[in-house]
């Protein structure tokens, strides 16, 4: 392969990496634009509808999503940190 295509190559490499990272930061930033699905919820209530539904045995598939989203709420508000160290959380 002659040096100006080793160079082409890569450099077709870089501005594919970068396009990616693009698309990816715009994703983030719509992300926090929008406020989350409990927002204004306290800890305390979001925990108190999480047990009222993990105590129901037979769960609707709206109600299993629901779970899913106050778990990761639940988390979130409780301070952890994805890696790190459980605080209050689930």
């Amino acid at each position: 392969m002659p040096l100006n295509e080793k160079y082409t190559n890569k450099l077709l490499n870089v501005a594919g990496r970068f396009e990616k990272l693009a698309k990816e930061k715009k994703w983030i930033q719509k992300a926090i634009k929008h406020p989350g699905r409990f927002e204004g919820w306290s800890l305390s209530k979001m925990q108190k509808r999480y047990n009222i539904l993990k105590k129901k045995e037979d769960k609707s598939s709206s109600e299993t999503s629901e779970m899913r989203a106050l778990a990761l709420g639940i988390r979130m508000k409780g301070g952890d940190v994805p890696g790190g160290e459980k605080k209050k959380g689930l």
